[in-house]
């Protein structure tokens, strides 16, 4: 898994990278079950009442080499599009004559 995050929004807010992945103990401050199964993210200190950042995740198949810079680049930069006006010219038919057989 590939975990890309833009954090640039946050300005000089401290903050750092989480992760937890401890099931053995019941975590009075989690918000779901109260366990631990690969939580991650980022670890913010003192927020304000309005935090913005971007995080993208990629899962992939196993066995993979180090791609993180590689998705990093594809999340920061993504692809541009560009389009333009064409003129539409109508097709030019070419009738051919029509037979008859009679019977």
């Amino acid at each position: 898994m590939v975990q890309i995050a833009d954090l640039s929004a946050l300005g000089g807010i401290t903050r750092t990278n989480y992760y937890k992945d401890d099931a053995t103990s019941k975590d009075p401050n989690d918000t779901g079950d109260g366990f631990s199964y690969s939580d991650c993210g980022v670890f913010i200190e003192s927020p304000s009442a309005h935090v913005r950042f971007n995080l993208w995740y990629y899962i992939l198949p196993p066995n993979q080499p180090s791609v993180g810079a590689t998705y990093r680049d594809h999340a920061l930069n993504p692809l541009q599009f560009a389009g333009e006006e064409q003129t539409y010219q109508p097709p030019h038919f070419v009738y051919l004559p029509l037979v008859l057989c009679g019977q």
